[in-house]
């Protein structure tokens, strides 16, 4: 039997997006974020600050206005792949706690396929919670939009003789110098 076309799955996520951070928090407690070793010593001082980024979809403008463009992407750790970096190394690989995600976050637009997964969800399964599938097409995707700041105080920082998985143990990037990070990539 064909089943009709869902809602629009990114404009019910821009639409509660409190229920969207709830939700991703509930499922992940570390993110982590790889940028370039040349950025260390700014995100040491700033933390990891929104830029510019491609063009938002016309749901995001609408909901977050001229902030719409200005992104963080992060990668909730443990999920199904771990996308490639946008930009050139080497990279560092920087984690912070849940507590440390800005209040809005979203469907990583910018990126690729995370829309284009959650729609097919949300075509499936007309009825599934909107944060359900945000959830699910983030953890199928690997990569998501935090609309904020993520502070200096809550970065932490792989470094030589890091366990990978672990970012309980990495310390804090404001502890560390450029030497001891682990540089890759």
């Amino acid at each position: 039997m064909c089943q009709g076309v869902g809602s629009d799955i990114l404009q019910e996520t821009v639409d509660n997006p409190q229920a969207m951070r709830t939700a991703i928090g509930s499922r992940f407690k570390w993110y982590y974020h790889l940028t370039p070793i040349g950025n260390a010593d700014d995100i040491r001082a700033q933390g990891l600050l929104p830029h510019s980024d491609a063009n938002a979809p016309q749901q995001v403008l609408d909901a977050f206005g001229a902030h719409a463009r200005k992104i963080v992407c992060v990668n909730p750790l443990g999920t199904d792949i771990v996308p490639p970096p946008v930009q050139s190394g080497p990279f560092i690989c920087l984690a912070f706690e849940n507590e440390a995600l800005p209040r809005y976050v979203g469907l990583d637009w910018s990126y690729g396929t995370a829309t284009e997964i959650a729609q097919v969800l949300r075509n499936e399964d007309p009825s599934k919670p909107a944060a359900d599938i945000f959830v699910e097409a983030i953890k199928r995707r690997g990569s998501m939009i935090a609309y904020g700041p993520i502070s200096p105080g809550a970065l932490r920082v792989y470094t030589k003789g890091s366990l990978p998985h672990d970012p309980t143990r990495w310390p804090c990037l404001s502890l560390v110098s450029n030497a001891e990070l682990l540089h890759f990539g």
